[in-house]
């Protein structure tokens, strides 16, 4: 019994031998001898959006044999070359130039030295343009002051959804130097502080852009220019006036910034007639190029008309600038300083009329620097 057994498990084996060397040469014929090689991929695609042409970025890996690599675009009839012996390190980073505004689909493929091409990786990506560009708009400016010697600047809405990034502001400091400064946009609404600026010269600014979380170009707005601000700070000065009703109508609320609020002459027991006078003291020399003046809406009765601009060097001896006339209107009024004034610490106005025989008034008064 056990010799047939074993006769039969021979028998088995020997077909099974047959069997399976009748079916290698079924198929020899498509059998590629050694096998077919692949290269490695290129592993971890990203393509980085720029102006007019993108960065592509990619791993080479760690197939030792992987030289070079092409990159195509569409539908392959475009191709970009890249040995990998110009690159050091496992990353590659290679500039596609020359694009069209669109979004594109880039394919890229592995080559070893024999020729043996990997399979395809493919990775979309962004060239941006004329058309982008066209829809930047710069960032809002509300306000320009200054505030110890700096220039503050409000800065109102800015783009985010669209891409914007910083506030570039240029200007001269008080060396004469030109201060670049970028500002990274945090809020639709900021005012910041740049120090040292030289009052009455031009200021520019820009908005940056990116168009994508990945960005190998800044889009930029055009330059605005600013004339500056001129207007001289009141933060030391003092003032004194010929005469003051007190109370809520002092001196010092003609120099508050606030135009609710007023100097108003003597009213009590009885009033003091003109000339009336308000005498500045601004703690520097400054060369004035011009002057404003707001009459208080609350006492229009009291309205200044002609008054003299005076200057002093020392707050004792005046001399007389300058005449004009207010108008009996609401609002800022400005008044041109003669250009051969010179400069000056102090200055004066001195009122000789108003409306009222007696009464005078003023709710804001401020200088501005002469740009030359």
């Amino acid at each position: 019994m056990k010799k047939i057994f074993y006769s039969f498990m021979l028998l088995s084996v020997l077909l099974s031998f047959v069997s399976c060397k009748d079916m290698d040469g079924t198929y020899e014929e498509y059998i590629v001898p050694n096998g077919r090689v692949y290269p490695g991929v290129a592993k971890n695609p990203v393509v980085y959006a720029g102006k007019n042409r993108v960065q592509l970025q990619w791993l080479k890996g760690k197939d030792p044999t992987t030289v070079r690599a092409e990159v195509y675009w569409n539908n392959y009839t475009n191709v970009f070359k890249v040995n990998y012996s110009d690159y050091e390190g496992d990353t590659i980073r290679c500039i596609i130039p020359d694009l069209a505004e669109n979004s594109y689909s880039f394919v890229i493929r592995s080559f070893n030295e024999a020729g043996d091409i990997s399979v395809p990786t493919e990775v979309i990506g962004w060239a941006r343009g004329e058309n982008y560009q066209a829809i930047l708009t710069n960032r809002d400016f509300d306000d320009a002051s200054l505030e110890d010697g700096n220039l503050v600047v409000a800065w109102g809405l800015a783009d985010l959804y669209n891409g914007a990034i910083a506030t570039e502001i240029e200007y001269t400091n008080t060396n004469d130097e030109i201060v670049n400064v970028w500002n990274p946009i945090k809020t639709n609404a900021d005012t910041i502080t740049y120090e040292n600026y030289k009052i009455g010269s031009e200021f520019k600014y820009r908005t940056a852009f990116v168009s994508d979380s990945l960005v190998v170009d800044t889009f930029y707005t055009s330059w605005v220019s600013n004339p500056g601000v001129a207007k001289i700070p009141v933060t030391n000065w003092t003032i004194t006036a010929s005469t003051t009703a007190g109370g809520a109508y002092v001196a010092e609320s003609a120099i508050d910034n606030d135009y609710k609020t007023y100097w108003h002459s003597k009213i009590s027991p009885l009033p003091t007639a003109y000339p009336h006078w308000l005498a500045i003291d601004m703690k520097e020399s400054y060369k004035l190029g011009h002057l404003e003046l707001i009459r208080p809406q609350d006492a229009a009765n009291s309205t200044i008309y002609d008054f003299i601009l005076q200057y002093s060097q020392d707050g004792t001896v005046w001399t007389d600038i300058q005449s004009y006339r207010m108008e009996d209107v609401d609002g800022v009024q400005s008044f041109d300083i003669p250009a051969n004034a010179g400069e000056t610490r102090y200055f004066r106005i001195y009122a000789v009329n108003g409306k009222d025989s007696k009464k005078a008034a003023l709710a804001e008064i401020a200088v501005f620097l002469a740009v030359e």
